[in-house]
């Protein structure tokens, strides 16, 4: 928010104001962060469910996992942005998935506890696949409200 703040209010920031505010391109940023808070988690997690809890073992649980990312995302976050600048877009499309990932791992590495308890660390697993339940509606709803839709051809 402070980067905002001063992005817009201030002549020269590192990202052009005007960027910062559009809402195509925060839409689509706040869009891919969500897909980073849960998707980078869930490689984290997972894994440890899927072996510790579920007892597979590592080539299968790594196979299981594989389905998780979609780079639709990554590029709505591009096009959202002034196309004579995409190394500009990029870089701000991959701040906020990289922070929203860190975040990620803090809370639900608070919210999963510890494995060696499958007890605890399922019902975690149970409190961060709600969460990441309502991140996921929170994005389709951002997504449906600012990402334009393409013209049908008739």
């Amino acid at each position: 928010m402070a980067h905002l703040h001063t992005t817009t209010t201030r002549h020269r920031g590192l990202v052009p104001g005007p960027m910062c505010v559009g809402l195509f391109l925060v839409g689509a940023n706040a869009v891919a962060a969500a897909m980073n808070f849960v998707g980078i988690v869930s490689i984290l997690v997972m894994p440890l469910y899927l072996q510790q809890v579920q007892h597979h073992d590592a080539l299968t649980a790594g196979a299981m996992l594989l389905p998780l990312f979609v780079a639709a995302t990554v590029a709505a976050a591009l096009q959202a942005g002034p196309q004579d600048r995409p190394g500009l877009s990029s870089g701000v499309n991959n701040t906020a998935r990289q922070a929203a990932g860190a975040l990620g791992i803090a809370v639900f590495g608070a919210l999963a506890q510890d494995p060696a308890s499958p007890a605890r660390f399922t019902a975690g697993l149970h409190r961060i696949g709600a969460l990441a339940a309502v991140l996921w509606l929170a994005a389709a709803a951002l997504t449906v409200r600012v990402v334009p839709r393409p013209e049908r051809v008739r």
